[in-house]
């Protein structure tokens, strides 16, 4: 896994790794933040001659179940929120991250705490139902 859209890093490693990530900073904690990285990724992978499908396309998104943006305050980040919602608000906007290619999400809760869990629980379960 490599976790870098910069293309010194890129052109290192593209040809090796079976995973990109981008951490929820990266694209601004939206989905339509992915593009630019998606494609700086998929432009390296063509230099090599790499089918860019080949390449699985991962995130860490930052969640805030209960509401609470501290995690992002702490990291000095207040320009990228995390992101909260209800359950099925919440399961439609890590739906549109796939509709941007990426195949795997990494929920970063905020805060992480048995109640957070817990609500993330029911994001889950609205992802389940396809709501």
């Amino acid at each position: 896994m490599i976790g870098s859209s910069r293309s010194r890093m890129l052109a290192a490693t593209i040809a090796h790794v079976t995973y990109w990530n981008a951490w929820w900073s990266d694209f601004a904690n939206d989905p339509s933040g992915i593009a630019p990285l998606r494609d700086a990724v998929d432009a390296a992978c063509r230099t090599i001659g790499r089918d860019p499908t080949t390449l699985a396309r991962t995130v860490a998104v930052l969640v805030a179940p209960l509401g609470s943006d501290a995690r992002a305050k702490a990291a000095g980040r207040v320009d990228t929120p995390a992101r909260s919602g209800d359950a099925v608000e919440l399961a439609q906007w890590l739906r549109a991250f796939e509709r941007e290619g990426v195949s795997h999400i990494q929920l970063v809760l905020d805060p992480i705490t048995i109640p957070a869990i817990e609500a993330a629980a029911a994001i889950l379960t609205a992802l389940d139902s396809d709501t």
